[in-house]
């Protein structure tokens, strides 16, 4: 089985920070040779995950991520992306919007998008019910009994 990222050359240099390389790492255990890790796919992965209210990424932002990258590559490399999106005939598209990019599914996709944001609905947990969230995931599986066990209320909220 090929490694992901043992290309012949290094096409990027992985900053240091532990989220890219642990993310580096996993995806050298569980991804096949044709996906090989460069700074166009690391900015595809960033464009997909998205900031936070839909904000856009900056190029600046994206360099920083990974050595020897240039914001001025990273605009290079979304035009890129969104070129190839354009001539696939992709139900998505990679925009240039405000100070960065911005990865969204071009207009005659949103009314499906639009179905699945009008089936979720934002709630706010409290403490206690973040606490056996928490616990139920370090201690999986686990029993409503084995909660209290565990030290946490499993009464209903």
């Amino acid at each position: 089985m090929a490694s992901c990222t043992s290309p012949a050359a290094p096409v990027a240099q992985i900053d240091a920070s532990p989220d890219l390389d642990e993310a580096a790492c996993a995806a050298d255990a569980s991804t096949d040779a044709a996906c090989r890790i460069s700074p166009r796919s690391i900015l595809e992965a960033l464009l997909f995950v998205g900031l936070p209210a839909a904000a856009p990424l900056s190029s600046r932002r994206v360099a920083k991520l990974m050595r020897g990258v240039r914001p001025a590559e990273i605009d290079q490399l979304a035009t890129d992306l969104a070129g190839q999106y354009r001539a696939n005939g992709c139900p998505y598209e990679v925009v240039s919007q405000e100070n960065g990019w911005v990865m969204r599914l071009r207009e005659e996709y949103r009314q499906f998008g639009a179905v699945l944001e009008a089936r979720t609905r934002r709630v706010r947990l409290d403490a206690a019910a973040l606490d056996a969230l928490a616990v139920v995931a370090w201690n999986q599986p686990v029993a409503r009994e084995g909660l209290a066990q565990l030290g946490c209320d499993a009464g209903p909220a």
